[in-house]
């Protein structure tokens, strides 16, 4: 049983009974929004990282993708409220022929945290 139908189950028992359950609808989200875009074979720019605590060195990252390749490019840019920040630009290039929906996976190191994200790239 997926977690979400668990807790309504049980807040629905605590708080009295099964006709405030009956009234819930859960509507569905949707399909989740891409976060960046590419063309089909053309390198691009899909995110980068940085570290506030470490304004003057671009953090350490892994990344890889499911149907491309990933590269990552110390970059300057805007963050933590000053115009040149040492970032890890994140760059994909998918296959020759892919498109659709592709998967960016990032793991790394911040100075206090690690970091551990996926980004979702649609290719067109």
């Amino acid at each position: 049983m997926p977690r979400t139908t668990v807790l309504i189950a049980v807040s629905a028992a605590f708080f009295g009974g099964a006709a405030w359950a009956e009234d819930l609808k859960i509507v569905p989200a949707g399909p989740p929004k891409p976060d960046a875009f590419a063309r089909t074979g053309v390198e691009s720019k899909v995110g980068n990282a940085w570290d506030c605590n470490m304004k003057n060195k671009a953090p350490v990252i892994w990344v890889r993708a499911d149907h491309g390749t990933v590269v990552v490019r110390e970059i300057l840019g805007p963050a933590c409220a000053e115009q040149n920040v040492r970032q890890a630009g994140i760059f994909y290039k998918s296959e020759p022929s892919f498109k659709g929906e592709d998967k960016v996976y990032i793991n790394g190191f911040l100075e206090t945290e690690r970091l551990n994200a996926i980004l979702r790239v649609q290719v067109n």
